[in-house]
């Protein structure tokens, strides 16, 4: 289709429900088009230099890029400018994705390791309640908690990790302490997940759950140990 801008005369594309339609404007709605064309390109170049710059926050960044996408595709623009900043966007959105993947990878590594060095001090403890110092992921509290089932099965544990605001923590019972003392994991999540808005899943030998509010976590921790203590005694 045409792709051009003449003087005051604008071409723009608009598509819905997988219909394409080719607009033609004129006059001041050609001048309104090109203005705002280019403030849609200047945000674009804004988030492409912060993003750059390493200065950003994935889920912040990556609901701006969501949001500037749509308002490309939907706004009348020149075409031209409109694919460039959608081709643009898009690879910006691919390389975002792919660097949040690596870096979870790496946190999940490190909260797994730092799992299995806790299991190691404490090889003889009944129950463990911690929160880790790496930055946390889900992933890497399930990983760690894999690895405790075999080298502490006697062992039971609720591991918390914090990254940034986010809240993470899986609890992890053994069926011997389950039924002989009434420790059951979805209980022990439940005496502190309400303070951290935390949704929750599971059952008696093993439960997880995530929230918000870092600056609740040593009370969480409290908490958790005090369900513990009022079991194991």
């Amino acid at each position: 289709g045409i792709n051009a801008e003449y003087g005051e005369a604008v071409v723009s594309t608009q598509s819905t429900g997988g219909i394409r339609r080719i607009l033609a404007v004129t006059g001041a709605e050609a001048a309104a088009a090109v203005a705002r064309g280019e403030a849609i390109q200047a945000e674009s170049d804004a988030i492409t230099a912060q993003i750059e710059g390493g200065k950003y926050e994935y889920k912040k960044i990556i609901g701006e890029v969501n949001t500037l996408i749509q308002s490309n595709d939907k706004s009348v623009i020149p075409a031209w400018r409109r694919d460039r900043i959608r081709d643009h966007m898009s690879g910006i959105k691919a390389k975002l994705d792919k660097a949040k993947n690596e870096s979870e990878k790496g946190l999940a590594t490190e909260n797994a390791a730092e799992i299995a060095s806790l299991i190691a001090k404490n090889k003889d403890a009944p129950v463990i309640v911690e929160v880790l110092k790496s930055k946390g992921t889900s992933k890497g509290i399930s990983e760690g908690l894999k690895t405790m089932r075999k080298k502490a099965p006697e062992t039971a544990a609720v591991i918390m990790a914090v990254n940034d605001d986010d809240v993470f923590f899986h609890c992890l019972v053994p069926k011997k302490l389950s039924s002989g003392v009434g420790l059951r994991a979805d209980e022990w999540l439940a005496t502190f997940s309400g303070m951290l808005g935390a949704k929750c899943g599971g059952k008696d030998l093993y439960a997880q759950g995530s929230g918000k509010g870092a600056a609740q976590v040593d009370k969480a921790l409290n908490l958790a140990k005090q369900y513990a203590d009022s079991k194991m005694k």
